[in-house]
């Protein structure tokens, strides 16, 4: 929308604020700027007689955005003088004089004007108004802009669909509903019944199978009405049905032949289940009374040498006894037993395994829990002093323990709260590696985590997995620490037998 802001001929208005390019004293005129390089574009201005023309050169200069030295403005055909004036040019007031402005360079410096928003020019226009004021008589020049841009946001009005905001209420109305057209349906066609006593809710008695439609029945059956079932729909029930009889007697057949199969194989494997279950119960003796020693590999060892002299007697003894099927039966059940107690030795190696892991990280942990013991020069044996690293690393002894043991949500948040305040503390030293760094943020990060798991409702034993991984990572920082030289502790005089001993720094239990 377009708006047209008139000047009003107020004469206090005009005194405090001048037009431009109106002079004071000589008389205006309206100046019609036409532009060379697009003639159907013209600038109106009121301009003073006095005034010189280099400043309508400035302002058009303004308007083109472009410099005002390539510019010039003739009268005539001939160019006019940056001074020259308008009443130079015996131009008389309240008149209408036609200037032609050009561009000295029109192909680097085309004179247009900018491509104006609301499709008009963007320049003013000037009329000139008549006012009488009593028995005066006076023209005012009156000068009318065309705004490019959007009005400035007074209030208005809000759309109620698309939430747009808008100037007026015009946009906000709604339009009425055209009228449609006539169309015949089964509403028009029965819309003269409707008002009728003799409505129910039965549609049209489409429910009755012997009365007339139009004849109501005072105990009229409603039939609820079901799916569609189609014939090729029970033909695919029937076929299902012979499928399953057919498929229960194959079945039938097959359980018989295996039964008997695993019948003959037993037959055949009872020779051999002697002396199979001699060697598993001699395994799992020794196995059990075997003592827990760090360097239990060799008894495994003896394990599967015994159990490979064992397979080969037996490969021996069959190879000598048996032919044919019978000989074939046999040395299956025996790679099925083979395969058994290799299994079961694998299971015992890596019990024994986990077992000797626990058994060490338990041990570690009581060892780095201890204070240091340091030589007392002069006598024999030491004294436990505890530096700054023992209350740290005795607390995270202790949440790894209580990590893979189980406890409640409260017991396990305040267990990561802890972990998480006692890493922070517990910083590295200057000398330690960058990789105990990485680990501590890690530490930091997964407690966390847990506790923001915890908080969500989520289950302990859903964090077996985080807890695993925070109690490794708190044992490898643990060995990273128990390998730090200790810190400078300030000397302190023990009074024992009257002397004055010296703590020296001893190798840390």
């Amino acid at each position: 929308m377009t708006d047209v802001r008139t000047k009003k001929p107020n004469f206090a208005y005009e005194k405090k604020f001048p037009q431009r390019g109106v002079g004071d004293a000589g008389g205006v005129a309206t100046v019609k700027l036409l532009l060379s390089d697009s003639p159907e574009e013209v600038i109106t201005r009121a301009w003073g007689l006095t005034v010189p023309l280099y400043k309508l050169r400035m302002a058009l200069a303004r308007d083109t955005q472009l410099p005002p030295t390539i510019l010039q403005i003739s009268y005539g055909g001939s160019v006019v003088n940056d001074n020259t004036t308008l009443q130079d040019l015996y131009v008389t007031a309240n008149s209408t004089v036609q200037l032609m402005a050009s561009s000295l360079q029109p192909l680097q410096y085309p004179l247009k004007l900018k491509a104006p928003v609301a499709g008009r020019i963007t320049t003013p226009d000037v009329i000139t108004v008549v006012v009488m004021k009593g028995s005066l008589v006076r023209e005012v020049v009156v000068e009318v802009e065309w705004m490019t841009g959007s009005k400035p946001w007074l209030g208005g009005f809000q759309h109620k669909s698309s939430g747009l905001h808008y100037h007026n209420a015009a946009t906000q109305t709604q339009h009425h509903p055209r009228p449609r057209g006539s169309q015949v349906s089964r509403g028009t066609q029965t819309s003269a019944w409707q008002p009728l006593g003799t409505q129910t809710s039965a549609d049209a008695q489409s429910q009755t199978s012997f009365l007339h439609p139009l004849v109501i029945d005072p105990n009229a059956t409603l039939i609820t009405p079901r799916e569609y079932i189609p014939a090729d729909t029970y033909n695919i029930q029937k076929i299902v049905i012979v499928q399953c009889c057919v498929r229960r007697w194959l079945a039938q057949r097959r359980y018989l032949a295996q039964q008997s199969k695993a019948m003959e194989h037993s037959d055949a494997g009872k020779v051999q289940d002697d002396s199979l279950t001699q060697i598993s119960r001699s395994d799992q003796a020794t196995a059990t009374h075997e003592p827990k020693k760090a360097g239990g590999g060799q008894m495994m060892s003896d394990l599967y040498n015994r159990l490979e002299s064992w397979r080969r007697q037996q490969v021996i003894k069959i190879n000598s006894e048996m032919t044919g099927n019978e000989k074939r039966k046999a040395l299956v059940a025996l790679l099925e037993k083979e395969t058994e107690l290799l299994r079961q030795l694998e299971n015992h190696r890596a019990l024994r395994s986990a077992r000797r892991r626990g058994q060490a990280i338990e041990n570690f942990l009581q060892e780095v829990s201890r204070a240091q013991v340091w030589g007392v020069g002069g006598f024999g044996g030491g004294v436990e002093v505890e530096t700054p690293d023992t209350g740290p690393v005795r607390m995270l002894a202790s949440l790894a323990q209580e990590l893979m043991t189980e406890s409640d949500v409260t017991s396990r948040t305040n267990q990561f709260n802890m972990l998480s305040h006692t890493i922070q503390v517990f910083k590295p030293s200057r000398g330690d590696p960058a990789s105990m760094a990485r680990m501590m943020e890690e530490v930091v990060t997964l407690s966390m985590r847990g506790v923001f798991l915890l908080s969500r409702g989520t289950p302990d034993q859903r964090l077996r997995g985080l807890r695993k991984r925070l109690h490794t990572l708190i044992i490898n920082y643990l060995h990273q620490v128990q390998g730090r030289v200790s810190p400078v502790v300030r000397a302190r005089c023990l009074r024992a037998a009257g002397a004055k001993p010296v703590l020296i720094a001893a190798k840390s239990s």
